[in-house]
């Protein structure tokens, strides 16, 4: 694939994740039928919901305890997902750093074929909260 098809890729995935609010809590919550799942909960902390599921997971022929933990904003879009085994928390998927690393590699490829004037054009039709991080980080229009 070219740069200028890399390019169009890229603006699809931003898109994309901008227009998905990701996995709801109603649709998480049927997973309770589930033999392998124990537990399903919900609360609101700091204005965010916060699923938690657990369940089990044969591993090498061990079951383990899996906790999955689900981040939403008050607008329901997800923001995070993290995992936890045996006390060991990690980010299987972040909102934030996704669409952060996304807007980077546009500004990689536009900074090869456009000149300042078209990206800086380019930047402004896009929503305001990406705006403020491109002009927040080190790139190719400070």
């Amino acid at each position: 694939m070219n740069n200028l098809g890399l390019l169009q890729t890229k603006l699809n995935d931003l898109v994309e994740l901008l227009l998905t609010d990701g996995v709801q809590p109603a649709d998480l919550s049927d997973n309770i039928f589930l033999t392998s799942y124990e537990e399903i909960s919900y609360k609101k902390i700091n204005g965010q919901v916060i699923g938690e599921l657990t369940f089990l997971e044969n591993r090498h022929s061990n079951d383990i305890i899996v906790k999955l933990r689900y981040y939403y904003s008050k607008d329901k879009k997800i923001l995070k997902i993290e995992e936890e085994i045996a006390n060991e928390v990690k980010v299987i998927w972040d909102r934030d750093f996704t669409e952060k690393k996304l807007v980077e590699e546009i500004l990689v490829i536009l900074d090869k074929f456009y000149n300042k004037d078209q990206i800086s054009k380019f930047i402004a039709t896009l929503p305001e909260h990406l705006k403020g991080k491109i002009l927040n980080t080190q790139n190719i229009i400070a």
